[in-house]
């Protein structure tokens, strides 16, 4: 898998807010004619060089937080979308890791039928780390 060098700077540290209660959130697919539901605990606050974004968090299992995301180098160096996992660190604060950026299984076959960020998840920059799309 083609990757972006690693770069200390895309590791930024966020601000968690869990909301009250999980939330359904239907989302598009992978697939033209097929929407799915996520389950949408919080959001994580975060700031990647001169913009503040909020990213709507999904649960990932194991206390884990996935967040989903857009930006400006999906379909040209990278899959449509991507997603990286964290975890809080104290219950407010979270490291992103967007080295660790990866392609969900859509990226590789016309078969997939991964769920899309929820909207809103896009970041309006281009996030060089992590997983470049497949050759």
């Amino acid at each position: 898998m083609p990757t972006f060098d690693v770069d200390p700077a895309w590791k930024v540290t966020g601000h968690y807010t869990r909301y009250e209660e999980p939330q359904r959130v239907e989302v598009s697919t992978a697939r033209a004619d097929l929407r799915q539901h996520v389950t949408a605990v919080g959001t994580v606050h975060l700031a990647l060089g001169d913009s503040a974004y909020e990213l709507v968090a999904t649960a990932a299992g194991g206390g884990r937080l996935s967040l989903s995301f857009y930006d400006e180098t999906n379909g040209v160096e990278t899959a449509p979308w991507r997603t990286v996992t964290t975890e809080p660190l104290d219950g407010w604060t979270v490291a992103v890791d967007f080295n660790r950026a990866i392609n969900l299984p859509f990226a590789f076959t016309d078969y997939g039928t991964c769920p899309a960020p929820v909207v809103g998840n896009r970041l309006g920059l281009a996030v060089t780390a992590g997983e470049k799309a497949p050759r």
